[in-house]
């Protein structure tokens, strides 16, 4: 919620946020409903629920992307790693929880499903968990189209590490890039995909070496 006034105060397009977080209030969904949020990052069921209520309330019809945790290890450490199956952020797919979140999703009242969000994990000193993030909720969502799922946009999330000491070499942005990027348009072109958004969050890569 902070962050969001805070993008509100410095005159950010509203339509242009795409506001997470695994344990938001009414208060703050109210509030990004209220500012024309682009996206909603649906973490959980509570979530997508509480969500649904608001927008009713409102007369609004929200634009969501569901998070869904497709058990991906990125080989960081413990408390960052945010993909697997014991992580608290996302809806597995392994467990069906993510086919039904898409379910509920489409047949809620007052939200419009755009796509689908992953998130891995963060410090990612490895580009190969991206491309077997992609993959996994590619070959999902292909397998949600029959449920009514039109993947419009999809985000693999951020996670690009920084060096935090002389002797940590991450991989290059264009590293990053270019594994994100060739893994999406392969699963793109094999599943059917046409026109997708992808949606990248660089996060503490954009300034963090600055520093």
């Amino acid at each position: 919620g902070g962050e969001l006034a805070v993008a509100y105060a410095a005159g950010v397009d509203s339509s242009l946020v795409y506001f997470h977080g695994n344990n938001k209030s009414r208060q703050e969904l109210e509030d990004a409903v209220a500012l024309g949020v682009g996206r909603v990052v649906v973490d959980n069921f509570h979530e997508l629920r509480l969500l649904n209520e608001v927008a009713r309330d409102a007369g609004h019809v929200q634009g969501i992307m569901l998070r869904v945790s497709p058990g991906v290890d990125p080989h960081t450490h413990t408390y960052i790693t945010t993909g697997t199956l014991d992580s608290k952020f996302g809806i597995p797919i392994s467990t069906g929880q993510a086919e039904q979140a898409i379910q509920e999703a489409l047949s809620s009242s007052h939200l419009l499903l755009k796509g689908l969000h992953c998130h891995i994990g963060s410090q990612i000193f490895e580009t190969q968990p991206y491309r077997e993030a992609i993959r996994v909720t590619l070959e999902f969502a292909a397998r949600m189209r029959e449920q009514g799922l039109i993947l419009e946009e999809f985000s693999p999330g951020g996670g690009f590490a920084i060096p935090y000491s002389r002797n940590q070499l991450p991989p290059s942005i264009a590293s990053y890039a270019e594994a994100i990027t060739d893994a999406f348009r392969y699963g793109c072109e094999q599943l059917g995909f046409d026109q997708s958004k992808l949606v990248i969050e660089p996060g503490r890569a954009i300034v963090g070496s600055a520093g």
